[in-house]
């Protein structure tokens, strides 16, 4: 099933935020994350991983007259610079760049 956001003449959809931590996220934490069908590198928000799991729960929806040229979720893997600030929040921000 598509969600509204694919589906919606209005709406440009044709940049997915991702991030490199999300994938990594849900393979460092495991268990109901290994049973979600989605793609993780689009999940947006860190949840318990008993129960409901890393989940796509933060949009950015641009027009459909606008260009994206670019996106992202702020997810960075432990390693990288600036790691430590996905602590504050269970949410990560969205971006998406347009013209």
């Amino acid at each position: 099933m598509k969600s509204i956001a694919t589906t919606n003449p209005l709406i440009n959809s044709s940049a997915i935020p991702k991030s490199s931590g999300g994938s990594r996220a849900a393979q460092s934490q495991a268990k109901i994350n290994l049973q979600h069908r989605g793609d993780p590198a689009q999940d947006t928000g860190d949840f318990n991983d008993d129960t409901t799991g890393n989940l796509r729960v933060d949009y950015v929806l641009p027009s459909a007259n606008l260009e994206c040229c670019g996106s992202g979720v702020f997810w960075p893997t432990p390693e990288q610079p600036e790691g430590e600030l996905v602590l504050a929040s269970d949410h990560r921000l969205v971006w998406i760049d347009v013209r």
